[in-house]
């Protein structure tokens, strides 16, 4: 009965997955300075060593015309950028993690008054 139980436990097990958190506002002001974050683990692990975290800020409608921007390494597998929005309008700022041989991109809308 031992055997049934462990191996049912093993199963259960869950694997470690590469996840990323983007945090960020939905909404900002023309020439307002923001700050986006990417909160990264894996499993229950704080990634503090990811090989690369970059944030592409894209507007909408301009494809393949986005800035990808290098983020710093805070603390707690947290990572970010701080830049601004120059022109009005819908963008998507999207992060680009690589760590642990995976690959995360999640992305946000934000809208520019």
């Amino acid at each position: 009965m031992g055997c049934g139980v462990d191996q049912e436990q093993e199963a259960s097990a869950e694997p470690k997955m590469l996840d990323v958190k983007l945090n960020g506002p939905s909404e900002v002001s023309k020439d307002e300075t923001v700050i986006f974050k990417a909160v990264v683990t894996y499993g229950d692990e704080k990634v503090e060593n990811a090989d690369d975290v970059q944030f592409e800020i894209e507007k909408e409608n301009a494809e393949g015309q986005g800035e990808m921007i290098e983020a710093k390494h805070r603390k707690d597998g947290i990572y970010e950028v701080e830049t601004d929005f120059q022109e009005p309008g819908i963008y998507t700022v999207q992060s680009h993690v690589t760590a642990k041989d995976s690959h995360n991109m999640p992305k946000i809308r934000v809208e520019v008054k």
